[in-house]
């Protein structure tokens, strides 16, 4: 359905952000809009990126944890091949679970409230 379509493009979004704060110039390059001083991911094809986070693991630039979820999880270009972001393999990916150092990324974020009452 188009719902499940548009999330799976807001876990492109999140990808390419998460990418850009993970690796910088790295992944990007920065360019000036109107005065101000943004950055852009590079344009690659989807072998080239896989390839560039292959060579930062081996660099020890990136974990290997965080090469998965970009490559395998949120930056596939077919979105049929995309997780979304409510996805288990996502939310319970070893990424957030390790630099959050936490066993429960829903609990980690959104901790039981008041009453033992879970905000929804």
């Amino acid at each position: 359905t188009l719902l499940k379509e548009s999330t799976k493009q807001d876990a492109y979004a999140f990808g390419v952000t998460l990418q850009l704060t993970l690796l910088g110039q790295d992944a990007g390059r920065r360019i000036e809009v109107r005065g101000k001083k943004v950055m852009l991911p590079l344009s690659h094809t989807e072998d080239e990126m896989a390839d560039l986070l292959r060579n930062l693991v081996a660099s020890g630039r990136l974990s290997q944890e965080a090469k998965n979820l970009l490559a395998d999880k949120l930056l596939p270009w077919d979105p049929v091949k995309r997780a979304r972001l409510s996805d288990r393999e996502v939310m319970s990916h070893a990424f957030f679970l390790n630099t959050l150092d936490c066993s429960d990324l829903k609990e980690h974020l959104m901790p039981t409230g008041l009453g033992g009452q879970t905000p929804e």
